[in-house]
């Protein structure tokens, strides 16, 4: 039941989360560097702990590419 609650809150905060996040623009460039950088150090068959993974927005690009994402 506690969980629940906390996940519908999450939830309804995660659909506007990213939009206020990358709003600013120096977010946004540091966001887009951060993941140039990710994208191109990691080959794609690696495994990987992302810690404060927020909405995912680096973590779902390295899973496209391959890599298996712990994401907390």
């Amino acid at each position: 039941m506690h969980y629940e609650k906390i996940a519908e809150v999450f939830g309804d905060e995660a659909s506007i989360y990213d939009k206020i996040i990358l709003s600013n623009l120096s977010t946004r460039l540091a966001y887009s560097v951060a993941l140039d950088y990710l994208l191109s150090s990691f080959k794609g068959n690696e495994n990987v702990l992302d810690i404060g993974c927020g909405t995912g927005l680096q973590a779902i690009p390295l899973a496209k590419k391959g890599c298996e994402i712990v994401a907390i």
